[in-house]
């Protein structure tokens, strides 16, 4: 069997009223950990950035969704604000 393919957004609003569509998606790269000198563990790091800093998100009023591939169902399985 296939793994299950997670993707991360993050939408305005709070999880119980975000908008329609993400402001950012972080599902872009994927890289190898072949020697890590960050004490990353396991065999991938996620890395994504997007043009704002943690302060103006965590002031904000934002929600981080965790979301399944549309091959599972495009089912949301995670959310939380980001204060």
């Amino acid at each position: 069997s296939r793994p299950v393919q997670l993707l991360t957004f993050i939408y305005t609003g709070t999880c119980a009223n975000h908008g329609a569509t993400p402001i950012y998606a972080l599902n872009d790269t994927v890289q190898p950990n072949l020697q890590s000198s960050i004490g990353a563990s396991g065999p991938f790091t996620l890395a994504k950035t997007v043009p704002t800093s943690m302060e103006a998100l965590r002031t904000g009023s934002y929600a981080l969704v965790l979301r399944t591939s549309a091959a599972d169902g495009n089912v949301d399985i995670f959310c939380g604000d980001m204060k």
